[in-house]
């Protein structure tokens, strides 16, 4: 959700992103226009002015963020009307695919993988590569931002760093302590976490012309995750966090800052929220707070490690700058430079994705970079949360986001763990349409367009 700001910024009808105003037939004429979320418009005005002084010959265009959005929203905005959005565009990794087949953004060509893969790594280059219809491997950003996973925030005073390791120890602490643990069963961000620990995998390929992903989650290796899930909510789901001690499948980050500061949440599954509930239980509290890794489920009688995405941000261009210009100021006689707009987009986003931007976006925002470069950081490394994301990552316990889990994906797992939270316990903990998990899986995820099940 926006803040509106009355007089700058106005909803772009059809889309749910804000565009700022002015830049009608009457406003200004941009040089090249820029997507970002609106918490990082001021960030992204100082990243401009430094662009320009790295490249004098750009010091007199307009350059300016024009809407804002989060990441996660701009594939489908670009698909819809590409033309109408920004030239440079800041993308989760999860939204690439449906701009690319949209044709709606460019690759960004060998030389600048090439570039990528020294920056960020083979999973970096993974991260923001595809396959698609009509094109073979090609990747569609630039990242620079590896931070889109989450981790376990606990109350040390509730719960103790051994029980925290394990699903089961978390659940009982909070029992015996009359706190909740919040987990996110029914976010279809979260949901997954256990059918990853069950050896869950993604796969995509092309099969008569179209893109397949697909997934094994309906084997009965992966679904006995899901049952272990049922069990352990079964015995210690609660609906809500009034109705007892227990785990609540909700994220509400409101609910929970409040019950850490008034002592009723014990532990939560969640993105990067860890200063904001250090700050809700104030000074004195503060170090009772920790994060550390996701915990382990008893599946099958064997404990297994559950995992967290970790998603990437990138930085993509707009396929319409090939159709623009770029407004130079010339004196009479003189020549325009030889620099066409999509010159210049490709020029801002390889700064904008630069070590130096990287930097600047973690020095400023906080943001986890993707330049592996940075990883020892002293920003880095002192940031508890970026550490326990670099933490599972290194033990192997993290999920690439990438390009191949499209938007689509959420809203199957999302009714899976909803299935969970309201069934739970019961004869039937798949409700009455399914008899197994692995029935349930197979009959969400195929529902779903380009999605399927199996090997």
């Amino acid at each position: 959700m926006f803040n509106k700001k009355v007089g700058m910024l106005a909803l772009v009808a059809g889309t749910g992103l804000m565009a700022l105003a002015g830049c009608g037939p009457t406003g200004p004429v941009y040089d090249l226009t820029i997507y970002c979320p609106e918490q990082d418009n001021e960030v992204m005005a100082t990243i401009i002015e430094k662009f320009k002084e790295a490249h004098p010959e750009y010091a007199d265009l307009n350059i300016a963020v024009t809407a804002n959005g989060g990441e996660g929203d701009i594939g489908n905005a670009l698909q819809t009307d590409y033309k109408s959005q920004p030239d440079v565009v800041m993308i989760a990794d999860d939204n690439l695919r449906t701009a690319a087949e949209a044709s709606a953004i460019l690759p960004i060509g060998d030389d600048r993988e090439a570039a990528v893969l020294e920056q960020a790594g083979q999973a970096g280059l993974d991260a923001v590569s595809l396959e698609t219809a009509t094109a073979e491997m090609q990747a569609y950003g630039i990242p620079f931002r590896n931070d889109n996973g989450y981790a376990l925030i606990y109350d040390s005073k509730k719960i103790t760093d051994e029980q925290v390791k394990t699903m089961e120890g978390i659940a009982e602490a909070c029992v015996t302590n009359h706190v909740d643990f919040f987990y996110p069963l029914a976010n279809g961000w979260y949901t997954p976490t256990f059918l990853w620990a069950a050896g869950g995998e993604f796969s995509a390929e092309v099969i008569d012309g179209k893109v397949i992903l697909s997934s094994n989650f309906d084997t009965p290796e992966v679904a006995a995750g899901a049952e272990a899930m049922s069990e352990l909510f079964g015995e210690y789901g609660i609906e809500t966090s009034d109705g007892g001690d227990g785990i609540v499948a909700s994220d509400d980050s409101a609910s929970i800052q409040e019950g850490f500061a008034d002592g009723t949440v014990g532990a939560c599954v969640l993105w990067n929220a860890l200063e904001n509930i250090r700050t809700a239980v104030g000074e004195d509290r503060a170090d009772d707070i920790k994060v550390t890794v996701l915990p382990s489920l008893k599946i099958n009688g064997v404990d297994k490690q559950m995992k967290t995405f970790l998603g990437y941000k990138a930085v993509s261009v707009n396929a319409n700058v090939i159709n623009e210009t770029i407004n130079w100021k010339l004196e009479e006689g003189e020549e325009a430079p030889d620099i066409s707009r999509e010159d210049l987009a490709w020029d801002f986003a390889e700064y904008l994705t630069s070590t130096e931007s990287q930097k600047t976006l973690l020095d400023v925002r906080g943001y986890g970079p993707a330049d592996i470069s940075l990883r020892d950081d002293e920003k880095v490394t002192s940031n508890e949360f970026l550490m326990a994301l670099q933490t599972m990552e290194l033990a192997g316990n993290t999920v690439p986001q990438g390009a191949n889990v499209t938007p689509n994906f959420w809203t199957p797992m999302e009714n899976f763990g909803a299935l969970i939270r309201d069934n739970a316990g019961t004869d039937h903990p798949w409700g009455s349409e399914y008899t197994t998990a692995a029935e349930a899986i197979a009959g969400m995820i195929t529902s779903t367009t380009g999605w399927a099940t199996g090997d």
